[in-house]
């Protein structure tokens, strides 16, 4: 595939960023291949998210991370004004098996604490909708949680981070 990386991956952070945050105003994206993965298209992506001054927001992904455990990195970040929220997204450590999703607060400065939770985002983010799906189906639930209007957004964001791939980067002169 041409375009699989953001359109089969990062399409589930692209979607969750904007649930959190709402639909940023512009996005810039690069994604690339790695020399280590050969026959796969992209397996890399950065993508700065604009909302304006109110917001900053950053998607990197690297799935051919090499460098141990240690600095492998898999959360949101949310900075707020009274405080940032630390998301880790447990199921990208150690894949398939993954580890536990870990929550974290810190009110401006203070010291952090982890907030206690239940279920992971990898398999609940799949598993709610298509549950509220089938219930919806059955008569169960009166509405979808994850409309149609709603995936066409997502898509919109995914497209718009393709068409930035598009826009050349400025060659710097080597000396």
């Amino acid at each position: 595939m041409k375009r699989v990386e953001i359109l089969v991956h990062s399409i589930h952070y692209l979607d969750s960023i904007r649930a959190i945050f709402g639909m940023p105003k512009a996005a810039f994206a690069r994604s690339m291949g790695d020399p280590r993965a050969p026959g796969f298209a992209q397996t890399r992506t950065t993508a700065p998210l604009d909302w304006g001054d109110l917001r900053r927001g950053v998607m990197s992904i690297n799935h051919n991370h090499r460098g141990g455990r240690k600095f492998q990195s898999a959360w949101f970040c949310i900075e707020g004004t009274k405080g940032v929220l630390m998301v880790k997204l447990g199921g990208d450590f150690d894949y398939p098996r993954g580890e536990a999703d870990e929550l974290w607060f810190n009110e401006n400065g203070g010291d952090w604490r982890q907030v206690p939770h239940e279920g992971s985002w990898f398999i609940e983010a799949y598993m709610g909708p298509m549950r509220n799906l089938q219930r919806y189906a059955a008569g169960e639930d009166d509405r979808l949680f994850s409309c149609v209007q709603d995936a066409f957004q997502t898509m919109a964001l995914v497209e718009a981070c393709f068409t930035a791939m598009e826009t050349p980067a400025i060659p710097l002169v080597q000396n």
